[in-house]
């Protein structure tokens, strides 16, 4: 039973390993920064360790700061592998794996080991295969990260044995917090609301005095702007986020802009509300709206009328182009925030 444990561990750190991890080398004692994907396992898969009776190890975690207690293997060094001619190459190998004081020295004593396993046959030498690849797990050890990987972290991985220490830095990329998303804006002139007008002909002559509508002729798509949105997520991570929102947008002939707060569903699409300035047609100053004023032409929209700037709210929904706004997958990236 002990054997069969010890093959599925062994086919556990296989599999682990098969994946991408952080990975810290003890055989190389330089200390480096290395940056990381962040579709990396959140694995910490420790190499180069020496054999069992000499794993007095301590490793610390900086970002989510831990100590992982003493390791301990039991029965992993028995040599249940009879010496010949034909396994005296691998006893030896392991051996010194076992004897090794310095974990520089583990990659290439791993490298004969496998070696000389290699040369073995499986069924004949099922024990001392067994019992060397045993030895070989034995110099690595995987921890599962109490965190999530996401952009603008820093990992520090401290190591100690003894009075050997051990740093490593790893880094994911770096990315804004600000998601940028384009879409169109309504503003329903409910604060700023401005009378609109027009030349009226006085009889059939050619005299006109500046009348006002007494209906809002605006349509629906009159009222709605293309957008940019950026938004600032102040929640944590999740199918929807609040955000900070600051818009800019045009619709060709006014521009406005503004602040307020948006709902972010999956990072993928941004719905806001607010109040921003925008500029609105109002009617010129020097244009008397009594009827005592008379105009010798008749005055098209944009001569009787002026931009100004005024507040307004506004109503927003922008998408992120770079995604598939109905794909759930880019929420993985909010989560990893």
């Amino acid at each position: 039973m002990k054997t069969i444990a010890l093959q599925l561990s062994l086919l556990l750190l296989i599999c682990l390993s098969s994946k991408a991890q952080i990975v810290f080398d003890l055989s190389d004692k330089t200390v480096t920064t290395e940056t990381i994907d962040l579709k990396t396992s959140p694995f910490l898969l420790v190499k180069s360790m020496l054999t069992p009776d000499k794993q007095d190890y301590k490793i610390e975690i900086m970002l989510e700061e831990e100590e992982i207690p003493k390791l301990s293997f039991s029965g992993l060094q028995g040599q249940p592998c009879s010496q010949d001619d034909e396994t005296k190459p691998l006893i030896e190998a392991v051996t010194g794996l076992i004897a090794l004081t310095d974990e520089t020295n583990v990659p290439k004593t791993i490298k004969a080991i496998e070696n000389a396993r290699d040369k073995l046959d499986k069924k004949k030498y099922a024990a001392c295969i067994a019992w060397a690849n045993t030895n070989i797990a034995s110099t690595t050890f995987t921890k599962q990260l109490l965190f999530s990987l996401r952009p603008n972290q820093t990992i520090t991985v401290r190591i100690t044995r003894g009075t050997n220490k051990w740093e490593k830095t790893f880094k994911t990329i770096e990315k804004s917090p600000w998601l940028v998303h384009f879409g169109l804006t309504y503003q329903p002139n409910v604060i700023s609301k401005y009378d609109q007008y027009y030349s009226q002909q006085i009889g059939k002559s050619d005299s006109f005095y500046v009348a006002k509508k007494h209906t809002d002729q605006s349509k629906f798509w009159d009222n709605l702007s293309p957008t940019a949105m950026f938004n600032y997520p102040f929640t944590k991570p999740g199918p929807v986020q609040l955000a900070f929102t600051a818009i800019a947008s045009t619709n060709f002939t006014t521009f406005s802009g503004g602040v307020g707060l948006s709902a972010i569903f999956g990072t993928n699409i941004a719905v806001g509300t607010g109040v921003n300035f925008s500029q609105k047609y109002v009617l010129r100053g020097e244009y008397k709206t009594d009827g005592t004023q008379v105009v010798k032409s008749n005055l098209g929209y944009e001569q009787l009328h002026e931009k100004k700037w005024g507040p307004e709210l506004f109503i927003t929904i922008g998408f992120r182009l770079d995604k598939n706004p109905t794909n759930g997958d880019a929420n993985k990236d909010a989560k990893s925030k």
